[in-house]
């Protein structure tokens, strides 16, 4: 399905791109070591399975919330109420996004520097 407005802005896709996966894809070489990936798997499908059902049978259907079609894609499935793709990309992001900033948080706290130190690297005179 493809937007009725295609001069509209992906305003909802930037901003998912800038907000989640962007720092997530900076922080991810230092997170990779210690992720559960199997256990990352099963979460995404279980959280992913149940808020797309969520949306698709009941949120779009019922008009419980909507999304302003000159902010999207364009990209939507038809199959559910013409859920729009951003929609499902925003459910893997984050999932993906909350598992590295949670690594990456223990991390540091279990290194004992400061947030200044762990994140910009310590300062030299």
């Amino acid at each position: 399905m493809l937007s009725h407005e295609p001069q509209g802005f992906p305003g909802y896709f930037v901003f998912l791109a800038l907000t989640a996966l962007t720092p997530s894809a900076a922080l991810l070489p230092t997170a990779r070591p210690v992720i559960n990936w199997r256990a990352f798997s099963l979460t995404l499908f279980i959280l992913l399975l149940t808020s797309l059902l969520w949306e698709a049978t009941l949120a779009l259907p019922y008009s419980w919330w909507g999304y302003q079609p000159s902010q999207m894609i364009g990209l939507g499935v038809t199959a559910w109420a013409g859920l729009p793709i951003e929609a499902v990309c925003v459910w893997i992001a984050v999932t993906y996004m909350t598992v590295i900033v949670y690594e990456i948080v223990k991390r540091w706290k279990a290194s004992g520097k400061s947030a200044r130190s762990a994140f910009l690297g310590a300062k030299t005179r």
